[in-house]
């Protein structure tokens, strides 16, 4: 995927809010958790709202379809302005099952594997996911601390 069209659009503060992955492929907990998927499968937004806002895990192509990887948590208020996000760069780019390192800016701040958006969503939410859904995924709890902490931020 080209992504200079997505930073014309305002990607760096939070322009992937408007993700083309569109098709809604599960609703958890009366909406509070969706995943959605462009039409290939490989894109996916997990929306994860919850009273302090809305967190938004991003997975995207690289080159391929076959090569998507999670890209980004981006945080939002709850009048759904942009607060503040986290960079997400797996250690082995050809393995869609690599660990993923986190990043606020320039500094590491946990790593993670799996499915990133439904383990965030259940730790956010404090909800027991199926096995099916967060299989043997993990996240530090260091990036749902920072996730917290963003959230608890006041938009300027």
């Amino acid at each position: 995927m080209d992504f200079a069209a997505l930073n014309q659009s305002g990607a760096g503060s939070g322009g992937w809010h408007k993700h083309f992955a569109n098709i809604l492929k599960h609703a958890m907990y009366d909406g509070a958790i969706k995943v959605f998927e462009d039409e290939t499968g490989g894109a996916q937004r997990t929306e994860i709202v919850v009273p302090e806002g809305k967190v938004i895990v991003i997975k995207d192509f690289e080159k391929l379809p076959t090569l998507s990887q999670y890209k980004r948590i981006e945080v939002y208020s709850p009048d759904d302005e942009f607060l503040d996000a986290l960079e997400i760069f797996p250690e082995d780019r050809m393995s869609g099952s690599s660990l993923l390192r986190v990043f606020y800016g320039r500094f590491p701040i946990g790593v993670g594997s799996g499915d990133l958006g439904m383990i965030i969503a259940s730790k956010l939410t404090g909800s027991v996911m199926e096995p099916r859904h967060v299989g043997t995924s993990s996240v530090d709890d260091e990036v749902v601390t920072a996730i917290k902490k963003m959230l608890a931020r006041k938009s300027v």
